[in-house]
């Protein structure tokens, strides 16, 4: 079953993405850090990685990078309440398929819908380069 991985220190996020992905029948995993999220990813079929960029824990932009040159395929959306838009650039440069600063919005709620409902690839059915 195609899974999405939410790598989030906070618990509120966390519920917020599983009540939606529930919406979208999809199984959630959840990660603190970037050891954890490899470890999660390379045992599940993940095909969306939730990210939180700024993490009292290390640096999100590293993680974001890492993940992106280690599953090419996965699609992957990053959550920030950094307001700068060089980080958004910053964020799509390194990697992500869509940024949402918080606290959301509707709209923002409707973009990952909207990723969320696009046809889904598995990793081993994705091209890979």
């Amino acid at each position: 079953m195609a899974s999405v991985l939410l790598v989030n220190e906070d618990a509120v996020t966390r519920m917020l993405f599983a009540e939606r992905l529930r919406r979208h029948q999809l199984s959630t995993l959840l990660a603190g850090n970037f050891v954890e999220a490899c470890a999660v990813a390379d045992r599940h079929d993940v095909v969306i990685v939730v990210l939180q960029l700024n993490r009292a824990g290390g640096n999100g932009f590293d993680i974001l990078r890492k993940l992106r040159a280690r599953y090419r395929t996965v699609r992957i959306a990053v959550t920030t309440d950094w307001m700068e838009p060089a980080v958004e650039r910053l964020a799509h440069r390194l990697g992500a398929d869509v940024v949402l600063r918080t606290p959301f919005t509707a709209e923002q709620l409707t973009a990952v819908d909207q990723l969320l409902a696009a046809p889904l690839l598995s990793p081993a059915q994705s091209p890979t380069c």
